[in-house]
């Protein structure tokens, strides 16, 4: 019995910075989200199909950490018709208190089980970062946290390919 299942995750988004403060504290930007994952059990007609073609496959990026400045949205994954899309980011924070953005996770279609990725964590005061989206899948396409002045960068998504005879 032959069994072909691929997983793929997009890139997680990057973190936001800030340049807020108020009078007791320095404030944080908000942490972006985690790609959203597709996998897919393909049967053995759709296994047959492939034998003999190329197939072209995109792993997304991690998205940048922002530096006073928004975290860059995660890079989308695709594999044939299976397609996750890559974390929001985070907002930069020049509010003077809490930043209350949530950012989107990734969405994912083409495969038997599709999973929207984390939001991020919202911005916090210095010493409370916004937390990153975690992974929904072995830890890849994982938001980076919000911080100050910076935030850190999303993690790189996945194309996973296992293959059974």
């Amino acid at each position: 019995m032959f069994a072909l299942t691929v997983i793929i995750v997009g890139g997680g988004g990057g973190g936001g910075g800030a340049n807020a403060y108020s009078k007791d504290a320095w404030w944080t930007g908000s942490g972006g989200a985690s790609g959203g994952c597709s996998i897919k059990y393909y049967t053995v007609e759709e296994i047959k199909s492939l034998k003999g073609h190329t197939v072209s496959f995109t792993v997304g990026a991690g998205g940048g950490s922002g530096s006073f400045a928004n975290g860059g949205t995660g890079g989308q994954s695709k594999f044939q018709n299976q397609i996750a899309n890559g974390g929001g980011g985070g907002k930069y924070n020049n509010l003077g208190n809490a930043n209350s953005y949530n950012a989107p996770g990734g969405t994912a279609s083409g495969g038997n089980e599709n999973k929207t990725g984390n939001q991020g964590g919202v911005g916090g005061s210095w010493y409370s970062n916004g937390s990153p989206g975690e992974s929904v899948w072995n830890g890849y396409g994982k938001g980076g946290s919000g911080g100050f002045p910076s935030g850190s960068n999303g993690t790189a998504g996945c194309v996973y390919i296992r293959y059974e005879f």
